[in-house]
């Protein structure tokens, strides 16, 4: 990952007078989050500002950075978090850092590159890239600039998954990125779950109408377990529906490229397609619709 140097000033006074005061000399305010905590274990804020000339190339980038932040003399290594913009001017209201260690991963939007020259954009089609970024959750020093897939030579099964997406260095994302989708049997866990759920509660009042309570206390840490196998359900099928749509995007330009060279190679026989409608259906239509008519003068 690239690295950007940046230096700022520690702020003293807060607030949104302050704040306003900042932005009308050309700084922006600042904050900088990291592994310092206070007592109840909420992160620790340090309040800083930096001139608006030091952080534009690390704003108005595509790249990723790591920043070597430099706070009165305090170097640091960080990454931008969040950043706000004006709603109208589109200036920058403020910028919130995060300190990096070597032994705790972090999430970053890494930039997605595509490569290669799809069939269908061959063919005379449009392609429309819908994610630009992936999320990364690595330690810094791992996670990479860029992202360069050629997804164009992904292979799709017949069971609708990809078997493997080549990567710019020559390795290759296979069986777990783009796998079969199974959340169906995640519904059947929910469903079986809700029947069980649905028993155990009836099983529950009768239990407390007959004053049972070791059966009742029984009754009810069956209840908690069966919720519990309901939820972890419920949380797998919405990673398998996630991967869905994933596989959706990422299948999307195959897709449309297939399509096209179908629409290419059908084209090619339009002429005889033309032929044999004008031979064999018009008039097998003609005879039809005389006959109909026909019959239609005889009834009338």
């Amino acid at each position: 990952m690239k690295s950007i140097d940046i230096k700022g000033t520690a702020r003293t006074a807060f607030g949104k007078k302050n704040a306003k005061m900042l932005r009308k000399e050309n700084l922006i305010p600042c904050n900088l989050y990291g592994v310092n905590r206070d007592e109840k274990g909420l992160p620790v804020a340090t309040p800083f500002s930096v001139q608006v000339e030091e952080v534009r190339n690390l704003v108005y980038s595509p790249d990723i950075y790591v920043v070597n932040l430099t706070i009165d003399n305090n170097t640091v290594l960080a990454v931008m978090r969040e950043i706000q913009f004006h709603a109208v001017k589109d200036n920058i209201l403020h910028i919130d850092f995060y300190q990096v260690t070597e032994d705790k991963p972090i999430v970053m939007d890494v930039p997605l590159k595509l490569k290669g020259l799809a069939v269908g954009v061959k063919a005379g089609g449009k392609l429309q890239q819908i994610m630009r970024r992936v999320k990364v959750k690595a330690l810094y020093n791992l996670i990479p600039e860029k992202i360069e897939n050629d997804f164009y030579s992904c292979t799709l099964e017949p069971d609708g998954s990809i078997k493997s997406v080549a990567l710019s260095d020559g390795k290759c994302i296979s069986d777990g990125i783009f796998g079969k989708f199974q959340y169906e049997k995640f519904f059947d866990i929910e469903d079986a779950c809700d029947e069980k759920l649905k028993a155990l509660y009836l099983k529950l009042s009768d239990a407390k109408k007959a004053k049972d309570k070791v059966k009742a206390k029984s009754i009810k840490a069956d209840i908690k377990a069966y919720e519990a196998k309901k939820a972890d359900a419920k949380k797998a099928s919405k990673a398998e529906m996630d991967k869905h749509a994933y596989f959706a995007r990422a299948a999307k330009p195959y897709l449309d490229a297939e399509k096209l060279v179908r629409q290419e190679e059908n084209y090619k026989h339009y002429d005889n397609f033309r032929e044999d409608l004008i031979n064999n259906l018009m008039p097998a239509m003609e005879n039809k619709y005389s006959v109909a008519l026909k019959i239609s003068l005889k009834t009338h």
